[in-house]
């Protein structure tokens, strides 16, 4: 994957196509970090959900876990009105990140959707190692929803299947398929809390906590 030629791009894209969406998802469980020491951010991005977070929680200690050097630079400007002293910007791939330090709580917004079901997994378990015996885990992805109605399921499939097109070729993205997050964590050691779902849109978030 490589994202620093649209990481210029990426909020207005974000805007354009979902308007406030992804946004509500990042943010709808952010009230249970407010008293968060310490916080572990994967595949930041452009740092929307960092933004929400240094208002909300800003003597949490935080590190952002980030691969494409452009969207740390972006984050970084974006964020130039906040005091970034306790944020520490890892410019990395999660999948070989060897932290060994705990936090009182993960979040991965819009990132296992970028990966294969056995990168998922690893990834999660990953997390489970990373995380305080009573750490959360917050979570924000694409998926589908079974219980829709089919034109609904259909047109959600095009949607995703547009989306993995146009970052295979603006980023060399390679899945083609989602992978249930959600299934995963809880055969990798999580419990769900609390859930949310978009009414219209193939995305949602969660809380987990460590089972």
């Amino acid at each position: 994957m490589e994202f620093n030629k649209i990481a210029p791009y990426y909020s207005f894209l974000e805007s354009l196509l979902f308007g406030g969406a992804l946004q509500a998802s990042r943010t709808s469980f952010i009230h249970h970090l407010v008293d968060s020491e310490n916080i572990l951010l994967i595949g930041e991005g452009r740092g929307r959900l960092l933004k929400e977070l240094l208002t909300l929680n800003p003597k949490a200690e935080v590190q952002v876990i980030e691969q494409s050097t452009r969207m740390i630079e972006k984050m970084k400007w974006d964020l130039k009105q906040f005091d970034l002293k306790k944020v520490t910007f890892i410019n990395e791939s999660f999948l070989t990140y060897q932290g060994t330090y705990q936090f009182d709580a993960v979040c991965t917004c819009f990132f296992f959707d970028c990966f294969e079901s056995l990168e998922v997994k690893n990834g999660i378990g990953k997390i489970v190692s990373l995380l305080k015996a009573d750490g959360l885990w917050m979570n924000a992805d694409f998926r589908f929803f079974s219980n829709n109605a089919l034109h609904q399921r259909i047109a959600h499939q095009i949607l995703i299947q547009f989306l993995y097109g146009f970052f295979h070729l603006t980023s060399r993205l390679s899945p083609t398929t989602l992978v249930c997050v959600q299934t995963l964590a809880c055969k990798g050691g999580f419990k769900v809390v609390e859930t949310f779902e978009h009414a219209f849109l193939p995305l949602g978030s969660e809380v987990y906590r460590r089972d």
